[in-house]
C-alpha cells in the first residue's frame, strides 16, 4: 500500500517527517530519505527547502491579504538541514489560519459566490437569454450586485465550541439575492429586447442605470429602460456627455452613423459599442472628425472579417478577436496583420509545449516557454511594414494585444486535455522557479554585472519580458479554458543557478541576448545603408553600436538607432555647443559681420519657421521674425527687446549656420572613430559640390522649447574609410540629422549667461589642434573638456543617419 497518497497540509501527521519529491508530491520521509538530508546527499536538502516553498504558497493562496509577517520569520526557523517534523509545519499552518482567519473566510465566501455567478449565467445561455460572448458581462453584472452583501459581515455558526464561517446560511442569502437579480434581467430582456438577446453594451448600459458612481443598487423600474436603438444612443452619450455638446447637428451626424454600423456585424458592434468613446473623441476629449470615425470603424470590421475567416478553421478564434479588440478599447491592428500572424503560429512545433508535465525540470519548461517567445518574436518582425509594427510595439495594450493573439492560436490548436495539463505546469514548483528567476534577473544586477552594462541590459529586459509574456499565456489559458483556478506558486527562495538546475536557462538567456543584438545590428545597418556601402563602413558602425564604452540602451534593452544616437552625441554636442556660443558671443558684442549665421543667412540659407514660413535672408529683417518666435509676439522687434531676451534670439541666430551643421559632418565621423580620436571616414564631394546642403527647422513650441531640426545631405564622389578609398556614382549620399530641444528653463538659464565669460579661444585651439593642443588626438574630447561648466548647453538631442551608394555607372534611388 502507498502511504504517501493524497498527502496534504491539511492532513500532515505530527509524529512523522515530510520532504517534496521530485514529482510536486509531499511524502514521507523514510530511513534513507532522512540519511541522504542528514548527509547532503543529492537533492535532498533543496527537497525540504521546496516543501517550505510549497506549504508558504499553499497558505499564502487562501487568502487576498495575509496578516502576520511572521510568517517568512518561522518557516525561517526551522532546520532545513533535515527532513520537516509535522508537528512543526502544523504549528505554523495553524498559526497562519488563526492570524487570518476573517481573510480565509472572505477567500471562501467569494469562492461560493463565483459558483452560484457561474450557475446563473450557465441557465440564462441555456435559456436563450444571453449571448455567448457576453457571459463574462453578465458575470461582472451580477458580482457587482452582491458588492453591498459582501460589505455585510459573514454569519458565523458555533462548532465544537469554536465560532466559525457560516457557508450553507451565506449560500442560501447569495442564491436568494441572485434570483431576484437574475429575474429583473429576465424582465427587463422580455420587455425591451424581445427579439434580441443580452449582449455586452447592453449589460453595461444595465449597470449604468441599476448603480450611482459609488456602485449602490439602486430602485429602478423596468420602464425606465429603453429599447435596443435608444438604448444605444443613451448608452453613447453617457460615454462621451461630458466633453461634447449633445446639441450639436454634427455630433448627432456621428453618433447615427456609428448606430448605423452596429447593425451591420453583431460580433463588431459589440466592439464599437464598447469602445464608442475613443472611437468617437480623441486624446484631448475632442470629437473626431466624420471621415477618421469611419476610418477607425472600417478598421474594427476588418479585423472582425479577418478573425471570422480564420475562425472557420479555429474553432473559439472569433471569441478570441471580440476580447483582443474590446481589449484595445477597438483599436484596431493594420489590415492583413492578424491573417500573417496566424500563418506564423499555426505551423508552430507544439510538441515542446504539449510534452511538459508537472515534474519537467526547469529547464525543459524554459525550453518550451522560450520556443514559443521567439517564435512571437519573429513573427513581430514580419507580420507589417516597419511603420505599422513599431505603432503596435510603442502602444503598451496593443503590444499586449498580440502576444495574446499568437498565444491563443497556440492555445486552440491543443486539445482541452492538453490545455488541462498546461495548466499543472503553471501550477508546479519548477514553474515558479524559473519565474522567479527571470524576475531576479531583472530586479538583481548580481547575476548579470560581470557581463558588462549593455549586455547586462538586454538579458534582464529579455528575463522581465519573458516573465511577463508567460503572465499573459497563463491568462490566455485561464479563458480560453472558462476557469479562473490557475493558481500559480510563489518561489520566494535564492535562486540557486545550479543547485537548482538553473544554468541553461541562464545560459539560453545569455545566448538569445547576443542572437538579438546581433540581428537588431544587421537589421539597422541593412534598413539604414541601401546598396553598395562597403562593408567597412557597415563594421564600422557595428562595432560602435556594440561597444561598451557607452550606453546603448532604451529603457535597459539594446535598440540600435538609440545606440547609434548615444554613440555620437557627445561629440555632436559638443560642436553644437561651440558653435552657438561663439556666434551668440559676436552677435551680442555687435560683431555681426563676422558670424557665420549672418554670413550663412544673406547667402540665402533654408530655414523653415512655424506654418511652413521661411525666415527671411535679410538679417535684420531674420531677426526681428526670430524675436518674434522667441517672444510670440508678431509685432516684436529686435531693438525693443530686454537684454535677457535679445541674448535669447541672438542664441536662436547662432543655431542657423553651416557651423552647426557641420556638428554632424565633424560630430558623427570622429565619433565613430575607435577611440574617437579623428574621423573613422571622410566624404569627398562631387565637383562643386562643397559643403552638405543644409535644411533647418524651427519652432517654439507650446511649453516654450525651442526645437530645431537639421537635415544635411551629402552626395558622394569618394568614401574614405580607415585610409580605404571607394570611388561612388555622385549620386550616392549620405543623409544626416539633428533633432535638438532646448527646454524653457534651460533657455531661460542661457539667456541670463555672461556669453564674455565664454573662452572660446581655448576651445578652438583643442579644435584646431593649435597652442596647448598642438598635435594632439581627441580635438573634440579636449574640446568639451575646455567649455565651462556653466557655458555647456544643456539639451535634447537625437542624431540619426542613412544613406544609400552605389558604384559608378549603376542607377540609385535619389534621396
Amino acid at each position: 500500500m502507498n502511504t504517501n497518497v493524497n498527502i496534504s497540509i491539511d492532513n500532515l501527521q505530527n509524529n512523522q517527517s515530510y520532504y517534496l519529491s521530485s514529482d510536486g508530491e509531499i511524502k514521507k520521509a523514510g530511513l534513507w530519505q532522512k540519511f541522504k538530508c542528514w548527509a547532503n546527499i543529492g537533492e535532498a536538502r533543496q527537497q525540504v527547502r521546496n516543501l517550505v516553498s510549497v506549504i508558504k504558497s499553499n497558505l499564502l493562496d487562501t487568502v487576498t491579504y495575509a496578516k502576520g509577517d511572521s510568517l517568512n520569520e518561522d518557516f525561517a526557523k526551522l532546520d532545513t538541514t533535515k527532513n520537516l517534523k509535522g508537528s512543526d509545519l502544523n504549528r505554523i499552518i495553524e498559526k497562519f489560519k488563526t492570524a487570518n482567519s476573517d481573510s480565509i473566510d472572505k477567500a471562501q465566501a467569494k469562492k461560493i459566490e463565483g459558483n452560484i455567478i457561474e450557475n446563473a449565467v450557465d441557465s440564462l445561455l441555456k435559456e436563450g437569454l444571453l449571448e455567448k460572448r457576453s457571459a463574462y458581462s453578465m458575470q461582472d453584472l451580477l458580482q457587482k450586485s452582491i458588492s453591498q452583501i459582501k460589505e455585510e459581515d459573514l454569519p458565523k455558526k458555533n462548532e465544537a465550541g469554536k465560532e466559525v464561517f457560516d457557508k450553507e446560511t451565506y449560500t442560501q442569502k447569495i442564491e436568494k439575492f441572485i434570483k431576484q437579480f437574475v429575474d429583473t434581467i429576465r424582465e427587463i430582456k422580455e420587455s425591451k429586447l424581445p427579439e434580441n438577446k443580452l449582449n455586452n453594451y447592453y449589460l453595461d448600459y444595465i449597470k449604468g442605470k441599476l448603480f450611482d458612481d459609488e456602485g449602490n443598487l439602486l430602485n429602478v423600474s423596468v420602464d425606465q429602460f429603453k429599447g435596443i436603438d435608444e438604448a444605444k444612443r443613451e448608452y453613447i452619450l453617457s460615454k462621451i456627455g461630458d466633453d461634447i455638446d449633445l446639441n450639436d447637428k454634427r455630433t448627432n451626424e456621428i453618433i447615427d452613423y456609428v448606430i448605423s454600423k452596429t447593425k451591420e456585424n453583431k460580433g463588431a458592434a459589440d466592439i464599437i459599442m464598447k469602445s464608442c468613446k475613443s472611437i468617437l473623441l480623441n486624446g484631448a476629449n475632442k470629437l473626431r472628425s466624420l471621415d477618421s470615425v469611419k476610418k477607425r470603424i472600417d478598421a474594427i470590421f476588418s479585423n472582425a472579417d479577418e478573425y471570422n475567416a480564420i475562425g472557420q478553421n479555429l474553432h473559439g478564434f472569433r471569441k478570441t478577436g471580440i476580447r483582443i479588440l474590446g481589449y484595445t478599447e477597438g483599436k484596431a491592428f493594420p489590415p492583413g496583420f492578424i491573417t500573417k500572424f496566424y500563418n506564423k503560429a499555426k505551423d508552430l512545433d507544439l510538441g515542446p509545449l504539449k510534452n511538459l508535465k508537472a515534474t519537467s525540470s526547469p529547464e525543459e519548461m524554459h525550453k518550451a516557454l522560450f520556443s514559443l517567445y521567439k517564435s512571437l518574436s519573429k513573427a513581430m518582425k514580419s507580420s507589417g511594414t516597419a511603420e505599422e509594427i513599431q505603432a503596435v510595439q510603442e502602444d503598451r495594450n496593443s503590444l499586449k494585444a498580440s502576444k495574446i493573439l499568437f498565444q491563443s492560436i497556440v492555445l486552440l490548436r491543443m486539445t482541452p486535455e492538453e490545455r488541462v495539463n498546461l495548466k499543472t505546469v503553471f501550477e508546479s514548483l519548477n514553474f515558479a522557479k524559473i519565474q522567479n528567476m527571470y524576475n531576479e534577473l531583472y530586479d538583481d544586477d548580481g547575476y548579470t554585472n560581470q557581463l558588462g552594462r549593455n549586455k547586462q541590459g538586454t538579458v534582464t529586459t529579455l528575463a522581465f519580458d519573458m516573465a511577463n509574456t508567460n503572465n499573459i499565456l497563463i491568462e490566455n489559458l485561464e479563458f480560453l479554458s472558462n476557469t479562473n483556478d490557475i493558481h500559480t506558486m510563489n518561489y520566494e527562495g535564492p535562486i540557486l543557478i545550479q543547485e537548482d538546475k538553473l544554468g541553461p536557462v541562464y545560459d539560453s538567456l545569455l545566448d538569445w541576448t547576443d542572437e538579438y543584438i546581433s540581428e537588431q545590428t544587421d537589421s539597422y545597418i541593412n534598413d539604414n545603408f541601401k546598396g553598395e556601402f562597403p562593408e567597412s563602413m557597415k563594421q564600422l558602425i557595428k562595432d560602435k553600436l556594440k561597444s561598451e564604452t557607452y550606453d546603448n540602451t532604451e529603457n535597459k534593452s539594446f535598440v540600435p538607432d538609440t545606440s547609434f544616437n548615444n554613440a555620437v552625441i557627445r561629440e555632436v554636442g559638443t560642436t553644437m555647443n561651440l558653435a552657438i556660443l561663439t556666434d551668440a558671443k559676436r552677435l551680442g558684442n555687435g560683431n555681426i559681420e563676422d558670424t557665420s549665421c549672418y554670413k550663412d543667412l544673406i547667402r540665402g540659407m533654408s530655414v523653415t519657421l512655424p506654418g511652413g514660413k521661411k525666415l527671411s535672408t535679410d538679417f535684420e529683417t531674420a531677426r526681428d521674425e526670430i524675436a518674434q518666435l522667441v517672444t510670440s509676439n508678431n509685432s516684436a522687434k529686435y531693438s525693443g527687446l530686454d537684454k535677457e531676451t535679445r541674448q535669447k534670439v541672438n542664441l536662436v541666430l547662432a543655431m542657423m549656420s553651416q557651423e552647426t551643421a557641420k556638428s554632424l559632418t565633424i560630430g558623427i565621423p570622429v565619433a565613430l572613430d575607435k577611440n574617437g580620436a579623428e574621423p573613422a571616414f571622410n566624404i569627398v564631394a562631387p565637383h562643386g559640390q562643397g559643403d552638405a546642403n543644409a535644411e533647418y527647422t524651427l519652432i517654439k513650441d507650446e511649453d516654450g522649447a525651442i526645437r530645431l531640426t537639421i537635415e544635411t545631405t551629402h552626395h558622394i564622389q569618394q568614401l574614405i574609410v580607415n585610409e580605404q578609398v571607394i570611388e561612388s556614382d555622385p549620386q550616392s549620399y549620405i543623409k544626416q540629422k539633428l533633432s535638438y530641444y532646448i527646454s524653457p528653463s534651460e533657455f531661460d538659464r542661457l539667456g541670463k549667461l555672461n556669453l564674455n565669460d565664454f573662452d572660446d579661444t581655448r576651445v578652438q585651439e583643442a579644435m584646431d589642434q593649435t597652442g596647448a593642443y598642438n598635435g594632439q588626438n581627441n580635438k573634440i574630447l579636449n574640446a568639451g573638456k575646455e567649455i565651462q561648466r556653466e557655458m555647456r548647453i544643456h539639451s535634447n538631442m537625437k542624431v540619426e543617419m542613412e544613406g544609400n551608394m552605389k558604384l559608378p555607372n549603376q542607377n540609385i534611388i535619389q534621396p
